[in-house]
């Protein structure tokens, strides 16, 4: 049972990234009823979307290097706790400003859940079993969307969206208890040894991570990390109201078909992480394992947004809306096996929050952007929505096609620094 209890804590952070999720994509969900009750523009619809990552890469990053100092798990609950409560405060929300604030400090709450979820698997798997354990964990986040879309498209038809906002926050309420139970820091925790190379220091100057940061090998994989980062935000933000008003998709059909990006993302993530493990095995080689498959989707993705600008037939517009975030969002969990694999274990968690509240910043941008091109659209806003998925496509490739060119893990080389410590630190 101790053996595999990591695989006890991967469950718990599945239903984490489940609620965290649900948690991002009740907003898309909700969008056309809020937009018509708060008499929302466009721009200030992408406002709210936007307002969520306002400060949610600079949480992502301090939060989650606190986590080195004072552990994971005390984060997380103090984490889920705020959500919680702001969940419940949805309930009072009647006007854009108050819809703004509980949006901003919902986002802040959120913003280390990923980089925490990626640190704390991190510790209890070796790397060669770290990138399938990472995507089981991690797709919880996209299973959230896919298994409460039905049921809160269903409540906010039924009930209106303030019940379905305070139905998420009777659910992250009872996770609470269950973490504290069951959760815990490190294999230390149940008396099983540690690997030297898991051990994580109490202490290590910032100084130390810079060169980590400013690597090649981090820069053109945060890159990527955004353009997956914009594309998410926008499948969350513009997708839902995207197929309704445009395509004319009914709350029926809505309740179906808004789940589908997310179903593929959590099916994909466990193979992707398979596949790219196994062939580290057999190669040996990071680049192979872990680029070689970020590369190709990112290319296919970008096809897929530039194709649903092309094509008039609902269907297929649903097809290539499905593919191309999914296929990008699949290789989330690579980028962070390349970030700790490049990283001593001691600056993981900061590394870990780094990249991930960066690449958010997307999530700032895109929704924004959307808004403009189309309200400038007018009231041909079907014009804006393709400019925009243009937009996304373009970005998507070009960042996509640098990682693939640039980024080579197994360039990385050992340093020390003044106290002694070892890092991985790439050319």
């Amino acid at each position: 049972m101790k053996k595999n209890y990591g695989w006890i804590i991967v469950a718990l952070l599945f239903v984490l990234g489940v609620l965290n999720f649900a948690d991002k994509a009740i907003i898309g969900f909700a969008a056309v009823p809020i937009i018509n009750e708060l008499h929302l523009s466009p721009s200030q619809w992408g406002l709210i979307g936007s307002c969520f990552f306002w400060f949610f890469a600079i949480s992502s990053i301090i939060v989650t290097s606190l986590s080195d100092r004072f552990g994971a798990k005390r984060i997380i609950t103090g984490m889920v706790s705020l959500w919680t409560i702001i969940q419940f405060a949805s309930i009072f929300v009647f006007n854009l400003p108050s819809l703004m604030a509980t949006r901003t400090i919902l986002g802040a709450g959120e913003g280390p859940s990923a980089s925490l979820s990626y640190h704390l698997t991190a510790k209890w798997f070796p790397p060669k079993r770290r990138a399938f354990a990472s995507a089981i964990m991690i797709s919880g986040n996209y299973v959230g969307p896919a298994l409460f879309a039905p049921l809160l498209i269903e409540i906010i038809v039924s009930y209106g969206w303030r019940t379905a906002f305070g139905f998420l926050g009777v659910c992250s309420a009872l996770w609470i208890p269950i973490w504290l139970w069951l959760g815990k820091e490190s294999p230390e925790d149940i008396g099983l040894p540690v690997e030297k190379t898991q051990v994580s220091h109490e202490k290590v100057r910032w100084s130390a991570l810079f060169p980590v940061l400013f690597s090649r090998n981090f820069i053109f994989t945060t890159l990527a990390g955004f353009a997956a980062y914009w594309s998410l935000s926008v499948m969350i933000v513009w997708n839902p109201p995207y197929l309704a008003t445009v395509h004319h998709l009914g709350e029926s059909g809505l309740k179906w078909i808004a789940g589908l990006p997310w179903i593929t993302i959590a099916l994909g993530h466990p193979i992707i992480g398979y596949l790219s493990d196994r062939l580290l095995q057999w190669t040996g080689d990071s680049r192979k394992a872990r680029v070689y498959v970020i590369g190709p989707l990112f290319v296919i993705s970008a096809v897929c947004f530039y194709f649903s600008t092309i094509v008039s037939s609902t269907p297929a517009v649903i097809i290539l809306l499905t593919l191309a975030p999914s296929l990008i969002n699949m290789t989330f969990v690579l980028g962070s096996a390349i970030v700790s694999e490049s990283t001593h274990p001691s600056l993981r968690g900061s590394a870990q929050g780094f990249y991930i509240g960066t690449s958010s910043v997307a999530g700032l941008i895109a929704p924004v952007v959307f808004g403009k091109f189309i309200e400038n659209a007018g009231e041909h806003g079907v014009i804006g929505y393709n400019h925009a998925f243009l937009l996304t496509s373009g970005l998507v490739f070009v960042f996509g096609l640098c990682q693939w060119i640039f980024v080579d893990p197994k360039r990385a080389k050992t340093s020390t620094n003044d106290e002694g410590v070892m890092l991985a630190i790439n050319d």
